[in-house]
C-alpha cells in the first residue's frame, strides 16, 4: 500500500501528498551525562530519567495537481504550531506528538508533480492507540503493561465529597472533598478540572504521581465513586 500520515486529523492525501519515506519508527536518544576522571577507565553516567525529541524527516511526493496541493499543505502545516497528533497509514496502531518545524522547500517541481521533505520537531514516544482505551475502576483491579517503558497515565476520579484515596501499583493519592470529578495528568505532574488547578487538593506518597511500571499493578480506590484511567502506553 501506499503511506501517507495524518496531520492534526488531516490526512496528506487530502493535498494529493504522499510518503516516500520517513523517520517516524526511528528511536529516540536517551538523555544523560557522562563525567570523565582521570586515571579512571570509562566515564561515569548519570541518567536524567528522560528521552530526548527527535528530528522526524518526511519524504513526500505529489503527482499531479502540483500548485493547488502545494499551497494548500503549506498553508495547513504552517497554521499549527503547538504539537498535534501524527501518524502513518503503515502503522495504524501508532502515533506520535510532533510539531511541523519547517522550512517548506521543495527539493525538485515542475508544473505537475513535486518531491520534497518535511521536518517535525516530535516528542520521543512512539504511542500505542491501545494506550488510549480507557479502563473503569470501582474497587479494585489488576492493570498490565504491555510494554517495556514506564507509562504516566491520565486518571480521572469522581465521587468522594469527603475525599478518598488512589492506589497504583503501591503510589498512594490521597483526595481531600472533589467537586463532581478530578484529572490527574500523571505526565504533566497536575490535578485540574478544566482550565482550574485543584493541585492543592491532593497528597502523593514521597511526592510522586501514580504510574504503570511493565508488567502488572494493582489499581484500588477508596472514598471514590470510581476511577476512568486512560493509561497511554508508549514505545521509543
Amino acid at each position: 500500500m501506499r503511506n501517507y500520515f495524518v496531520f492534526d486529523g488531516k490526512p496528506s492525501t487530502d493535498f494529493g501528498t504522499w510518503v516516500a519515506t520517513s523517520d517516524m519508527f526511528n528511536g529516540a536518544q536517551h538523555d544523560d551525562d557522562t563525567v570523565e576522571i582521570p586515571g579512571r577507565n570509562g566515564a561515569l553516567v548519570y541518567s536524567n530519567n528522560r528521552w530526548k525529541n527527535i528530528s522526524l524527516e518526511v519524504e513526500c511526493y505529489i503527482p499531479k495537481d502540483m500548485k493547488t496541493n502545494v499551497d494548500g499543505l503549506r498553508a495547513y502545516l504552517s497554521s499549527r504550531y503547538e504539537y498535534r497528533r501524527y501518524e502513518e497509514a503503515i502503522r495504524p496502531e501508532e502515533f506520535r506528538l510532533a510539531r511541523f518545524k519547517g522550512p517548506f522547500t521543495l527539493g525538485d517541481a515542475d508544473r505537475v508533480g513535486a518531491s520534497f521533505t518535511l521536518t517535525f520537531d516530535a516528542k520521543p514516544q512512539r504511542f500505542l492507540k491501545s494506550g488510549e482505551m480507557t479502563r473503569t475502576v470501582t474497587g479494585s483491579t489488576t492493570v498490565v503493561n504491555p510494554t517495556e517503558y514506564t507509562a504516566k497515565p491520565l486518571i480521572r476520579v469522581y465521587g468522594g465529597s469527603s475525599g478518598g484515596t488512589l492506589t497504583v501499583g503501591g503510589i498512594k493519592v490521597t483526595l481531600g472533598s472533589i467537586p463532581t470529578y478530578l484529572d490527574i495528568d500523571c505526565e504533566l505532574m497536575e490535578v485540574y478540572q478544566g482550565s482550574r488547578s485543584f493541585n492543592g487538593r491532593i497528597t502523593l506518597d514521597n511526592g510522586e504521581f501514580p504510574e504503570f511500571v511493565p508488567g502488572e499493578s494493582i489499581v484500588s480506590i477508596s472514598g471514590l465513586t470510581s476511577a476512568v484511567i486512560k493509561p497511554r502506553w508508549y514505545v521509543i
